[in-house]
């Protein structure tokens, strides 16, 4: 296999890498990026209006729920609030937080789980940075172990450029590798 074969080759697989986490996954690229602790976060699409540095009433909190469940966790992307304890609420996280937040400045709640509000508690008293890393899902998990199969996405990159059968680098023919 020549060197520039090789190379299109390995743009082909990583389109399709991408093509698998932004489609199949329905995942963001903006997701893969640290959030900050003290700003709303990367999964941050809706929210509950506030009135200032006060406690959420029950209305808001029930709105701030609804929003949770609907797109999880505002930092970490969470869809359950307490991890495995399914009957934790969501917490209406204020951002800018109080701590932080400059007069006349609009506040908003968003939906935070457990883990993330805690972390912000630790953030807010200096005791660790502001940045939130995003630790890959199991569904991103398992697509990039699917995705380094390479012979496999290499027999679909082959086949979509119109052979017949698509050879695998292992010298082997078919779908699968087998026939040996």
């Amino acid at each position: 296999v020549s060197p520039r074969r090789q190379a299109v080759d390995y743009i082909m697989d990583a389109a399709a890498a991408l093509i698998f986490y932004k489609f199949l996954f329905r995942a963001s690229f903006r997701h893969i990026a640290p959030s900050d602790l003290t700003k709303p976060g990367v999964f941050a699409r809706e929210w509950v209006e506030t009135t200032g540095e006060k406690y959420a009433n029950y209305g808001q909190r029930v709105r701030t729920g609804k929003v949770g469940w609907k797109r999880g966790c505002h930092h970490c992307g969470a869809r359950l609030p307490g991890g495995i304890n399914l009957f934790r609420k969501w917490i209406c996280d204020h951002q800018p937080p109080n701590k932080l937040v400059s007069m006349g400045e609009e506040q908003r709640f968003y939906p935070h789980c457990i883990k993330c509000s805690q972390l912000q508690s630790l953030t807010l008293r200096g005791f660790r940075s502001p940045l939130k890393l995003h630790m890959p899902s199991g569904c991103v998990i398992a697509g990039s172990s699917f995705l380094a199969v390479q012979p496999i996405i290499h027999w679909f990159s082959t086949a979509f450029r119109g052979s017949r059968e698509a050879p695998l680098p292992s010298g082997r023919s078919g779908v699968w590798g087998g026939g040996g």
